[in-house]
């Protein structure tokens, strides 16, 4: 049986911008920032609407005023979206053009990540990668399309 790997959120002109499924089949990503539109907190409520705008834009190319997108440099394939007025960070990675949105990293004042969480996010990535490619001596991706379609509330 084919695991879905992936929810879509957006999908465009560019790219499709979805959020890893978990093996327990949670969506940390889509469910943090559906959590986040309906807090009564104002912090909370702009980062949902940072990332629910940003991820239209992206998917067509485009990118937000106060928005950092860029990769990581030391080989672990990482992509970072950064929003300094939120101080937050989602990390993914490109699978073809679908751009994996799996880790979320708070309150991130400086301009480095731990080590620690950069490893936990190149293990999902790996964990991701092995789900896909489905159990030894089976033919083929396990993956199914996104099929889904995020949206807001």
């Amino acid at each position: 049986m084919a695991d879905e790997l992936t929810f879509e959120m957006r999908k465009g002109s560019q790219v499709t911008i979805a959020a890893y499924v978990m093996p327990d089949k949670t969506v940390p990503v889509r469910d943090l920032i559906r959590d986040w539109a309906t807090s009564p907190h104002k912090p909370e409520k702009t980062a949902a609407r940072h990332y629910t705008t940003s991820f239209t834009k992206r998917a067509d190319g485009q990118k937000l005023l106060g928005e950092e997108f860029h990769g990581f440099n030391d080989g672990t394939e990482l992509v970072e979206f950064k929003h300094r007025g939120t101080k937050t960070r989602l990390l993914g990675f490109m699978d073809g053009k679908v751009l994996v949105v799996h880790y979320i990293v708070f309150g991130k004042k400086e301009d480095e990540i731990d080590p620690g969480e950069v490893d936990r996010a190149v293990k999902r990535r790996k964990e991701y990668f092995d789900r896909k490619a489905g159990p030894p001596g089976t033919a083929g991706p396990h993956l199914k399309s996104a099929g889904k379609q995020g949206g807001r509330r």
